[in-house]
């Protein structure tokens, strides 16, 4: 039985976004908390947590709007695994790889 390529799509992003959502437990064990924590407050100073928020509000838009047959339920049990935070997570273990304090 051959799936639709939308349908395809939208499981293979959340594949994707399985995985990643495991990774930032494993980058952050690696960063020392108080560079952590100072990497985490200038991502919101920057604006970089709000951008990150909105970009993937943005990209289940789209998404959505896209993939008409996908019921509704469905998008909103996706959207509530995606978090703006494991982003963020991520982004302090690039910071600390290649920034200094």
């Amino acid at each position: 039985m051959s799936l639709k390529r939308p349908v395809r799509l939208l499981l293979t992003a959340a594949a994707a976004l399985a995985c990643v959502a495991a990774a930032p437990v494993r980058a952050q064990e690696t960063v020392k908390a108080d560079k952590a924590a100072g990497i985490r407050r200038l991502l919101e100073v920057t604006g970089t947590v709000k951008i990150s928020q909105q970009m993937m509000d943005q990209m289940f838009t789209s998404m959505k709007s896209v993939n008409t047959q996908v019921p509704d339920d469905v998008w909103v049990r996706l959207r509530g695994k995606m978090r703006a935070e494991e982003m963020v997570d991520e982004l302090i273990a690039v910071y600390d790889k290649y920034y200094t304090q």
